[in-house]
């Protein structure tokens, strides 16, 4: 039988944010995120609304328009880096440059904006999809109290 609590987040840990190791063992960081809140969602949507007018905008003739949900994978990736570093990402640790400094918060959102950068982009997609999740650790946790 299913459990609701495998389909449903904790609120409060998507709104307020929480740690989330990312990364293959043996090179991991932590990625402390909101989840994908309704200001997110918003302001995700706004963006796209956005980049498909100025899209649209340089388009000839013979050009097909795009819609907001339907942008080139370039420019979706683009609105969907600069919602998170606006609306989810919080702080990052253990993740360090290759002159050996800690990269900080800021220049995280910032390489998450350039294509290059589209594997730091996914785990950042995928700490802000399970905060809130409850893992096995603290299921087990939680059973012993």
């Amino acid at each position: 039988m299913a459990r609701l609590s495998t389909f449903t987040r904790n609120a409060t840990s998507v709104a307020q944010g929480a740690p989330v190791v990312v990364g293959p063992e043996g090179d991991s960081f932590t990625i402390t995120t909101r989840g994908f809140t309704d200001a997110y969602a918003d302001r995700l949507w706004s963006l796209r609304r956005t980049a498909a007018i100025r899209y649209n905008t340089g388009l000839s003739a013979n050009e097909t328009p795009v819609s907001p949900d339907a942008l080139p994978p370039s420019i979706e990736d683009g609105c969907v880096a600069q919602a998170m570093a606006e609306k989810c990402l919080i702080d990052v640790s253990g993740l360090d440059g290759d002159d050996g400094a800690p990269v900080t918060i800021e220049q995280f959102c910032d390489l998450i904006q350039h294509r290059e950068n589209r594997p730091l982009l996914a785990l950042a997609m995928q700490a802000a999809g399970s905060v809130g999740r409850a893992t096995k650790a603290q299921l087990e946790s939680a059973e012993k109290n």
